[in-house]
């Protein structure tokens, strides 16, 4: 016979001390070939095997097993009983049978490699110590080469136990090992402390150090490493002996470190609330240190929180800090800086730039936030060049004092992606300052939440703002490239005191002055903010004015005083296309509005504050005014009905003669009149229709479209 099937067991069974039959599927010579497991155990008898012709059978016990999980598998004889003798007939019939049987052979041992632990082609498993050396050790693999290991149990053997069989970073059977290959290595010794390890006289064995953040492996070298223990002084990565502390004779060094990688709980700070804020702020500098060093490297954070009392500063170029739910928390008001910008040299009344800029800095999975109590900003681009922050939290959840998110003061390039700003005064400070080389530009914000006032309220009515452009005076400069995109702003809702822009503009200089030439945004909800775009209130002088030229593509104003607001100058414009204002005063005042591409103005007390001939409305090649992509404003409502009425007048609100009226009743309604409008006007108009016969109600909505 031919063997068409592939596999070479059928279950698990549920053995339920009920059932007796057990069916299987895969094929077999003879009935010695088919063997049963119980719970992992072999059944040698009472149970029979029927085969079928074609393959697969059925194993019946006399007494139904159970209870347990029940596997009924291949197990083929490995002998070979064929003998040809020669000159003799050729028969096909035992040239099959052996065929078959060797085809049954290779199923049976492709299962059981298959339940096996394997290397990849090309690596060497090594080979075990004999079973005197292995007895009462743990098998493990090495963070360093990836060779199979033995951890020796003994001394600290029940905390080498709970970190063996961890699964937390940095813990479990991944960091066991140490350099070498070939022989699995015999022994791994566990270490409490960093005082214990530098005090060890057997440096012949790999440690692992038990110290909480700073766990890891360690090797000893004999090398001159006085350099690199003295750049280390929180003994992140080399711990000298206690009897020669400089390191010129040697050190433990930390193994299986990633090039340019370290864990901030490796400088002293396992972010579990265990030290002071001295210590912390000690670990924190170390850390820093090393990260500015050299440039490119990363500085990892694992969840927890990490305390710093004074700035902390990045100024190597390419650096990174990764966190995973790790929370940054300043206290004294300290910030997170990112470069050097020394403003101490002036020349003709322009800062002349000096200091370090930091070029390539990446913040990531981070949350900011600080200590109540905190004043001013929490993170500073101090002077940079293509920044980044990705998926950063900067919140201040407590505080009487005015406090800023992010300052930008000298940058170029700033990317912000799914960053999320929570405070009470400006989510987003840029400072464009007088200086020698104004290039403060290309700003990036991409599906970022600026909150103002949402977890703490602001402790007075100072005008507020979630992104504000500061043009100082003396600065000529304005930001040529500008763009937001799926970003939310949000205000604080039913406060006439303390109104909030989305976006501002400040500047205290006379005549025109444009912050931003282009500033272009996409897709973002603006919610409770009384400005949308603010171009008036924080321009200082009387005779001053912003034309900062914007572009709104499909965004929403839901609740709000006035989308764009500005000052009656003819270059003060913004555009608006596809967008949707809900619920709010007025569309534009001062700045004139260019609307195209069917928006939707609804529900608005004043349209256009400043008049709707200062706004301009595009798309004039479409001939039917109610179906138009420029402009449309709409208002919809319900007006009771007697039952002998035949008019009713309605007041619709929109400020301008509707172009498109719409008439409706609920839908178990008997009354369906056919609605005639007359006396069309640009505050009301009048519904006509047959008298109800009893009171009802009618459903209107109103729309006026611009061309």
């Amino acid at each position: 016979m031919a063997v068409s099937t592939t596999n070479a067991f059928d279950g698990p069974f549920s053995a339920n001390g009920v059932t007796r039959s057990f069916p299987f599927t895969f094929t077999a010579q003879d009935t010695g070939d088919v063997a049963v497991l119980l719970d992992d155990q072999p059944i040698t008898d009472g149970y029979s095997v029927e085969l079928y012709e074609g393959g697969g059978g059925t194993v019946t016990f006399a007494v139904a097993p159970g209870p347990g999980k029940l596997v009924v598998w291949l197990d083929p004889d490995f002998t070979q009983t064929t003998a040809f003798e020669n000159g003799s007939a050729w028969l096909a019939a035992p040239v099959n049978l052996a065929n078959d049987r060797a085809a049954l052979r290779d199923q049976a041992l492709s299962r059981d490699l298959k339940r096996c632990m394997r290397i990849p082609l090309g690596e060497n498993a090594g080979t075990l110590p004999a079973a005197a050396k292995r007895k009462g050790k743990y098998f493990a693999f090495s963070p360093i080469d990836g060779t199979a290991v033995l951890a020796d149990a003994v001394n600290g053997d029940a905390l080498l136990r709970a970190d063996m069989a961890s699964t937390d970073a940095n813990k479990g059977a991944t960091l066991v090992g140490m350099p070498g290959g070939g022989m699995l290595h015999e022994t791994i010794v566990p270490c409490t402390t960093r005082a214990a390890l530098a005090a060890r006289a057997n440096r012949s064995v790999m440690v692992y150090l038990l110290e909480p953040g700073r766990q890891g492996y360690f090797y000893w070298s004999p090398a001159d490493l006085s350099a690199a223990v003295a750049a280390d002084p929180a003994q992140a990565f080399y711990v000298p002996a206690s009897t020669g502390s400089s390191g010129a004779n040697g050190a433990w060094v930390r193994a299986a470190v990633r090039p340019g990688v370290a864990n901030l709980t490796w400088f002293g700070n396992p972010g579990d609330g265990s030290v002071s804020d001295a210590q912390a702020e000690a670990a924190m500098v170390a850390a820093f240190a090393w990260l500015n060093a050299v440039g490119g490297r990363t500085l990892e954070v694992p969840a927890g929180v990490f305390t710093y009392t004074s700035d902390k500063r990045i100024t190597a170029n390419s650096a990174m800090i990764r966190g995973s739910g790790c929370r940054f928390q300043a206290k004294n008001s300290a910030r997170l800086l990112i470069g050097f910008a020394d403003d101490s040299t002036m020349v003709n009344g322009r800062v002349v730039k000096a200091g370090i800029k930091a070029i390539g800095v990446k913040l990531v999975n981070i949350a900011f936030l600080p200590a109540d109590g905190h004043y001013g900003s929490i993170v500073t681009l101090d002077f940079c060049d293509e920044t980044t922050l990705d998926n950063v939290e900067i919140s201040m959840y407590s505080s009487v004092n005015d406090v800023t998110g992010l300052e930008c003061r000298w940058t170029q390039w700033v990317y912000l992606r799914r960053v999320k700003i929570n405070v009470n005064s400006r989510a987003v400070w840029i400072r464009l300052q007088p200086s020698n080389i104004q290039n403060e530009d290309h700003y990036h914000f991409s599906d970022c939440l600026f909150y103002i006032g949402k977890l703490v309220n602001p402790p007075n009515p100072a005008p507020l703002s979630c992104v504000q452009v500061e043009k100082e005076l003396g600065n000529t400069y304005g930001i040529f490239e500008f763009s937001m995109r799926g970003c939310h702003f949000l205000g604080i809702p039913n406060d006439a005191t303390r109104r909030v822009s989305a976006i501002a503009v400040k500047n205290a200089a006379s005549g025109d002055s444009r912050a931003i030439h282009r500033l272009s945004v996409y897709s973002c909800f603006f919610e409770d903010v009384w400005y949308g775009f603010d171009g008036n209130r924080f321009i200082g002088a009387p005779d001053g004015y912003d034309t900062s030229r914007l572009s709104f593509y499909g965004c929403s104003f839901l609740r709000f005083g006035v989308a764009v607001y500005g000052k009656d100058y003819s270059k003060n414009a913004a555009d608006f296309a596809g967008c949707y204002l809900l619920q709010g005063v007025s569309a534009t005042d001062g700045a004139m509005g260019r609307f195209s591409h069917n928006n939707v103005l609804e529900a608005l007390s004043a349209p256009f504050a400043n008049g709707i001939t200062r706004n301009r409305f595009t798309d004039k090649n479409i001939g039917d005014m109610a179906a138009s992509s420029a402009g449309r404003l709409r208002a919809m409502g319900s007006v009771a009905v007697a039952a002998t009425d035949t008019y009713a007048v309605i007041n619709h609100g929109l400020a301008a003669t509707p172009t498109k009226v719409v008439y409706w009743t609920i839908a178990d309604n008997t009354w369906k009149p056919s609605v005639g409008t007359t006396a069309l006007g640009s505050t009301s108009f009048n519904a006509n229709f047959t008298p109800p016969g009893v009171a009802a109600t009618l459903y209107w909505e109103a729309e006026v479209a611009y061309l």
